[in-house]
């Protein structure tokens, strides 16, 4: 080419250019991962707002989104760049406590899982167990904490095809110690957080109003004349009356030991400029405190006999009372915002019958004992193998490789009729085997199965944010300064106002500055955003935790917000609409030797032998209608086909046609019919 342009009168270089090969011109994507860290210490949508701003500024951060009443965030991340324990970091330098709860992403599944137990009786040591545990070959990581109980906490990450978390177990049980074992999960760190929580604030709940009590006492004493010829309260010490010297004193550990977390988030507040309910409520009650001790100190120090100035030693020791009381009275509703997902997750039973491990290569069981045995249900693994007796739920997913019952299903589906289960289909862990036994090839155990990720979609939509909560949290981030402001005006107008005698002198009743702070202090007092930011994210985690145990599951706040809306809800499934109990609609008797009367005492004094919802309702119908059942006796249930029994000189079958035509009834085309 250059050849060629140089007689046409252009000048011309030759430039080596490197050829990109073809990934050289993929630019690659950044992997992210997702970090759920528990966040201890918000009372208020100002505290959401902190906690995302400090983790939004910080390099690496995709997004984050802070949930109050769930007291956890989550935060998209290039682990690149930032890292999870840098993330806490950020969180903890803004007054908040945090800690690691879980991270997810597009790495491939990992196959290790964290199993904690809190140990119940110990004979032993846990010193001791511990190192056995470290010792324990595919163990990589084991800690031993005190819960707010005070017991121990054992918490050990292993992987799951190395060892059996019954391996861990047992090693505490060689040690003398037993233990009640749980997942270390979203909800499991919740519960404990929340009576953490509830704990703290009453304790400082009681320290505080131990104190104020007296405080206020000492005050109306202080008014009342009639109690002052046998009270020392008007003595002085130093020109301080005795009663001012014991309400500063008893004032003092409300102000700094009841009221200290407040002080602790308003100092961290001021470092990054974040104000919150922490620092409105430190400001006014430390304007009370310290008002009252400057005007101890000008009495002591004046050399006239003029009126002595007020004090607010019990205004401030109430006020941090109130508010404490209130942090404790939101701590327990908080704390029962997540019943409904705990009554969820109790649908799965605590124990399972041990019969094995399945083996893959020689497609059989292999027993670990001679005989089965009871053990709690998140000690089960995949490929093992347990057995569901009649009238119990399954502990965790699996495959049946025995036997045949019938399930209600009606937890996962809504569909109130039982389904048919036999060797090689699905079982799910919490659903009811109601008339037969079940061995079963465990394939999803703890967080792996079908009920806690029904649990995780609830939670999901717990921590999202409807556009109204979104709303309410930028209010809450001018919100503060507003007040702040407002106080600031409502003292400097009160107090021109008095000293330029714009209003009656009436009013003021002594000092002036000691008039107009009155006000400033109300506005701060009595302006706090908590109900801002607790009452959408409560409605939300209320509902759609209500909803989920009736069988309704919302996919985000946002879809709960829009709901009002809705006129006309369309449904795809016949029979789901149901009260989810079967009822007796019609009853049509063919036989011409039978009475309706006794034949519906024969049927239903049969279905009494079974559990079967069905039978349930036949054996109701017929107790209405044809009078007292009797009891059945040498009962035998096929599952999926019927029942029978000897009702008296009777052998009483009840059952599907298919069973009928298996013991030989003939059916008539009228009765097939019918």
């Amino acid at each position: 080419m250059a050849t060629n342009q140089r007689p046409q009168g252009y000048g011309s270089f030759e430039l080596s250019i490197p050829v990109a090969s073809p990934a050289d011109n993929t630019v690659k994507k950044a992997e992210t991962l997702e970090a759920t860290i528990n966040v201890g210490g918000m009372t208020c949508a100002s505290c959401v707002g902190t906690v995302e701003r400090a983790l939004k500024e910080t390099k690496g951060v995709v997004s984050a989104s802070v949930a109050l009443v769930t007291e956890t965030a989550k935060v998209i991340f290039d682990p690149d760049i930032v890292s999870p324990s840098d993330l806490i970091e950020e969180i903890e330098d803004v007054g908040f406590d945090a800690n690691l709860a879980g991270v997810s992403g597009s790495s491939p599944k990992s196959t290790n899982r964290t199993i904690c137990f809190t140990l119940e009786r110990e004979v032993g040591s846990p010193a001791d167990a511990m190192e056995d545990i470290r010792e324990i070959d595919g163990v990589t990581k084991a800690t031993l904490e005190t819960t707010t109980k005070g017991r121990f906490k054992v918490c050990v990450t292993y992987n799951r095809k190395v060892v059996k978390a019954r391996m861990i177990y047992k090693a505490l049980l060689n040690r003398g110690i037993n233990a009640k074992v749980s997942w270390l999960n979203e909800q499991n760190s919740l519960a404990e957080r929340q009576r953490g929580e509830i704990q703290r604030w009453r304790s400082a709940f009681l320290l505080s109003i131990s104190f104020t009590v007296p405080c206020v006492l000492l005050m109306v004493a202080s008014w009342s004349r009639a109690t002052l010829s046998f009270l020392p309260l008007q003595n002085t010490i130093a020109r301080i009356p005795v009663v001012k010297l014991l309400m500063w004193i008893l004032a003092t550990p409300v102000q700094f030991i009841g009221g200290r977390s407040f002080y602790e988030k308003a100092f961290k507040g001021l470092r990054r400029c974040n104000l919150g309910m922490a620092f409105l409520v430190s400001m006014s009650t430390s304007a009370a405190y310290f008002s009252s001790v400057l005007f101890i100190a000008l009495d002591a120090f004046s050399s006239t006999s003029q009126q002595q100035l007020p004090q607010f030693f019990d205004t401030s020791a109430m006020l941090i009372s109130f508010v404490v009381l209130g942090k404790y009275l939101e701590s327990i509703a908080k704390s029962k915002t997540t019943d409904a997902i705990q009554k969820l997750l109790s649908l799965a039973p605590d124990t399972g019958v041990l019969m094995g491990t399945y083996d893959e290569r020689k497609n059989m069981v292999i027993h670990e004992s001679k005989q089965e045995i009871t053990i709690p249900s998140l000690l089960l693994e995949v490929d093992d193998v347990i057995r569901v007796l009649p009238g119990s739920r399954l502990p965790v997913d699996g495959l049946i490789i025995e036997g045949s019952s019938s399930v209600d299903e009606s937890m996962l589906t809504g569909e109130s009729n039982p389904v048919t289960k036999t060797k090689g289909l699905v079982v799910v862990g919490g659903t009811l085997n109601l008339d037969g036994s079940l061995v079963v090839r465990v394939s999803g155990v703890g967080e792996e199965t079908a009920l806690h990720q029904i649990v995780q979609m609830v939670q999901a939509a717990q921590n999202t944010k409807p556009s109204i909560q979104s709303y309410a949290d930028s209010i809450s981030y001018v919100f503060v300064p507003c007040v702040a402001l407002l106080s600031l005006s409502s003292f400097v107008i009160w107090l021109t106002l008095a000293e330029t005698h714009s209003i009656p002198s009436s009013w003021i009743h002594g000092n002036s500055w000691v008039f107009a702070l009155k006000f400033g202090m109300s506005v701060l007092v009595i302006a706090c955003p908590c109900s801002l930011g607790l009452a959408t994210p409560t409605a939300v985690m209320v509902g759609t935790g209500v909803a989920a145990g009736l069988g309704i599951l919302i996919k985000s706040g946002e879809a709960l917000e829009k709901a009002c809306g809705i006129t006309t809800v369309a449904f795809d499934k016949t029979g789901t609409l149901t009260i989810g109990k079967p009822t007796v609609e019609t009853w049509i008797n063919t036989s011409q030797s039978v009475s309706l009367k006794a034949c519906l005492n024969l049927i239903g004094t049969a279905e009494k032998s079974t559990d079967h919802p069905i039978a349930s309702a036949i054996s109701r119908y017929s107790a209405e209608e044809g009078g007292d059942l009797g009891s059945p006796e040498d009962a035998a249930t096929k599952p999926g086909f019927g029942i029978s029994c000897k009702v008296g000189k009777y052998r009483v079958y009840v059952g599907a046609i298919k069973y009928m035509e298996e013991i030989d009834v003939k059916i008539s085309k009228e009765e097939r019919r019918t």
